[in-house]
């Protein structure tokens, strides 16, 4: 039954990473034909509004980066069994940060504001507790 279940991750987890590099390649793509597009818009109409407010190039850039962070903790878990937390609060702050350029700063009141500052806080100085924690336990 053991070994059942480790071939069911294995499996379940490359399927995960698959269907994670075919978005990154969508994604990468979308960037790359929409960035192409708005260029020559902006050179030909002489306006130089390279960004669209639905559709970030720096959002479109953050979500894949999120992504392989994501594969890269798919990797770690597949091949040890161990889920990093440092891996996680990086992937955590970068999902923060992505949503942050995706909001629209006329939409968002004082308390969302108050929120993610608070969520940037925890996750930031959770992020360096766990690393001064490994610095000490490295250095015994």
């Amino acid at each position: 039954m053991e070994t059942l279940l480790k071939q069911f991750e294995k499996y379940i987890s490359y399927i995960l990473i698959i269907i994670a590099m075919l978005f990154i390649c969508y994604q990468v793509l979308d960037m790359v034909v929409n960035f192409g597009e708005r260029m020559v818009y902006s050179v030909q109409n002489k306006t130089f509004d390279i960004e669209q407010k639905d559709h970030s190039v720096g959002g479109v850039f953050f979500s894949v980066l999120l992504t392989m962070e994501i594969i890269q903790t798919i990797k770690v878990f597949s091949h040890s069994h161990t889920v990093k937390l440092k891996i996680i609060l990086i992937v955590s702050l970068i999902a923060v940060t992505r949503k942050i350029l995706m909001l629209d700063i006329s939409d968002v009141g004082p308390m969302a504001e108050f929120a993610i500052a608070a969520l940037i806080i925890a996750l930031s100085a959770g992020y360096f507790l766990v690393s001064k924690s490994e610095s000490r336990s490295g250095a015994e």
